[in-house]
């Protein structure tokens, strides 16, 4: 009876009341798990703590539920110093609570929760048995660090062990299927759902949404979400940011209307998905609609919203209005919101401005976080700006994130862009959890200074592992050995990758193309051709490049008819390459005439190439006139001042 009026204070949250229960009745393990829960739950994690002394000196031991709730909490209020106490007396405890999962459960995800994934997997890895909920939250951890590809590895090894998922499994696995190279795990875990009636689980069913509307197959998004029944306030923001998601602005405003209908209440997420749908100058008119709505409903101090609200401003062009929202938040801003300033500053402001801005965010006190200086490093990185660079890496060591995966990816980014391989290098050997993206930045840096050892070491990291199948990896690979200067070991390693996508067909050809090798990137045109991959524009590019390098005008010019009639139409560079290969064929006048008369503005590199087709054919006049034009779009290239030299010494002697 007792313990029935504690549990029911507790369910009221009514602590004092429980604590007045709880010291003058008769207590067990049940009550005293339930009190120290309460605690938790209040963020009385100290409380807790006490009553877990006094239980002992009152001759109780505690169990794995009384360790597994303490430290639960102590990752739910982010509390590390309590959870490292007593994550110590486990340890000591003569019980081998350790091994147990329900201990190790709550022990992984606080170590996850605070990021320290090596402890954590080291703790799953000492006895990870068949409980579906450590591997669960294994997973879950995993996960929220950005490693697909192990969890992925750790899903495989559950099926070898024969462990039964649940739907928590297959909701964590279905959140990591984020675009149309994962569509097919999606699908397999779309079929289990169904063969265990659970498709129309309103939480199943929101995770499946999520997944396809992530994997751009909106159409199968809408008929999961029109066969639940029971349609929550999450299932709708999850329809409505998938069709944000994929740029169906006005189905996300039906949505958006009929979810009202139905009388559903909007709530922060439902503003920040419909805010993401106004993109464009034409939709500030409904954006400044849901402003109204936003400040109507008193939304206007929540950060996800003012973050919401900046994007769009920003997006529909009014960057004063953006700033203004932000100015608002004052004494309610937070990293969030200057995340999302800096990025809109990075896009659309100044370098000097953005950079400024990142500053000012120190001297408020508002501390960085990984996605503070992915997004600072990524401005620096195309600015070259290797001191700010250096600023910033030492600033996130500072603070403990340099070796957050993300950001150690973008430092590996940035030095290599700023043409410093050895600090790149550095960073990439201190990084424990190496992705993808860590090896392609890598290989890149590789690939930008032609250091080919160097590439040839990284790859040979990758030889034997699972990484060495990954298609993005292999591209990168590909890329580096042609821009290198080794074409024998690009070929060995496009005929090694046993995936190929557009990019690896199109890396190839355009390997062979500047390699010289025309016959041969044609040849991978039709192979291409023959397994139904649809080129897209770099691969065009690369042909007419080979078309040029051969001097093969005629069949040039077909093709470039093709490429107008039958693919995604003219770009900029294919301009350039027919430019390119007229001017070598000696064909200056039609040169001339396309450079003049081409559907978009010339650039530099468009000139410079008809410039360097009057050196080699002696055109000295018209070469003069194609430079001074190349020099007003860019006065600062070095190259065309050196042609224009040659030009002139070319005519003297002459």
């Amino acid at each position: 009876m007792q313990n029935s009026c504690l549990r029911n204070l507790c369910q009221k949250r009514l602590l004092e009341d429980a604590l007045f229960l709880f010291c003058r009745m008769e207590r067990d393990q049940y009550c005293w798990n339930l009190m120290m829960s309460d605690c938790i739950g209040l963020g009385c994690t100290d409380h807790a703590f006490i009553l877990f002394d006094q239980m002992q000196q009152e001759g109780l031991m505690p169990n794995k539920f009384i360790y597994a709730t303490i430290i639960s909490g102590c990752s739910m209020h982010q509390d590390i110093d309590p959870g490292l106490r007593m994550h110590a007396r486990i340890q000591s405890s003569r019980e081998r609570f350790t091994a147990d999962p329900v201990v190790q459960t709550a022990l992984v995800n606080f170590y996850g929760s605070f990021g320290k994934l090596k402890i954590a997997r080291h703790i799953f890895d000492e006895d990870p048995g068949q409980d579906v909920a450590l591997w669960n939250s294994m997973l879950r951890v995993l996960t929220r660090d950005g490693q697909a590809e192990t969890c992925w590895m750790l899903y495989s090894q559950m099926q070898q062990l024969g462990i039964i998922f649940n739907k928590v499994t297959c909701t964590i696995l279905l959140s990591i299927c984020t675009d149309e190279a994962n569509l097919k795990q999606g699908k397999a875990l779309h079929c289990w759902t169904v063969n265990a009636g659970l498709e129309n689980n309103v939480v199943v069913g929101t995770a499946l949404v999520n997944m396809y509307s992530k994997c751009r197959d909106i159409a199968a998004a809408f008929i999961i979400f029109n066969n639940i029944v029971h349609q929550d306030i999450i299932l709708w923001n999850s329809i409505i940011s998938g069709q944000a998601l994929n740029g169906m602005s006005e189905e996300a405003f039906r949505s958006f209307n009929q979810m009202e209908q139905e009388g559903m209440m909007p709530n922060v997420s439902t503003y920040t998905s419909v805010l993401d749908v106004c993109v464009c100058p034409s939709t500030l008119q409904n954006g400044r609609l849901l402003h109204a709505r936003v400040v109507s409903m008193g939304f206007t101090t929540e950060s996800a919203v003012g973050a919401a609200l900046i994007n769009m401003y920003a997006k529909c062009g009014v960057l004063n209005a953006a700033l203004d929202i932000f100015n608002k938040f004052d004494g309610y801003q937070n990293t969030i919101l200057w995340n999302t300033m800096i990025s809109v500053y990075a896009k659309h402001g100044t370098y000097s401005n953005t950079m400024l801005l990142y500053w000012k965010m120190g001297r408020k006190m508002i501390v960085a976080d990984n996605v503070t200086f992915v997004s600072i490093l990524s401005l620096v990185s195309k600015n070259s700006d290797l001191n700010d660079g250096r600023l910033i890496h030492i600033h996130a060591t500072l603070i403990g994130l340099d070796l957050d995966v993300g950001v150690a990816n973008a430092l590996v980014s940035m030095y290599g862009l700023c043409g410093e391989f050895l600090d790149a290098f550095v960073i990439f050997n201190r990084t424990s959890c190496q992705d993808t993206i860590t090896f392609v930045n890598m290989i890149t840096a590789c690939t930008n200074q032609a250091l080919i050892a160097e590439g040839r070491r990284i790859h040979a990291k990758i030889e034997g592992t699972k990484m060495e199948q990954n298609v993005v990896i292999g591209n990168a690979l590909v890329n580096m050995y042609s821009k290198c200067g080794s074409l024998v070991e690009a070929q060995k390693m496009f005929e090694k990758m046993p995936e190929k996508n557009v990019v690896t067909w199109s890396t190839i050809i355009t390997a062979y193309a500047q390699h010289g090798e025309g016959e041969k990137a044609f040849y991978r045109y039709r192979e291409m051709y023959k397994k139904s991959v649809i080129p897209d524009n770099v691969t065009l590019a690369g042909l007419l490049v080979a078309f040029s390098h051969a001097g093969n005008l005629a069949e040039a010019h077909v093709f470039f008819h093709s490429v107008i009639h039958y693919h995604n139409g003219l770009l900029l560079e294919h301009l350039n390459c027919m430019i390119d290969l007229l001017g070598r064929s000696g064909a200056l006048d039609l040169a001339e005439q396309l450079v003049s008369y081409m559907p978009f503005l010339p650039n530099s590199l468009s000139w410079t190439m008809l410039a360097s087709a009057c050196f080699i054919h002696m055109d000295t006049i018209r070469g003069c006139h194609a430079v001074n034009h190349a020099l007003v779009l860019d006065v600062d290239d070095g190259t065309t001042y050196v042609l224009l030299a040659n030009i002139y010494g070319a005519s003297i002697n002459v």
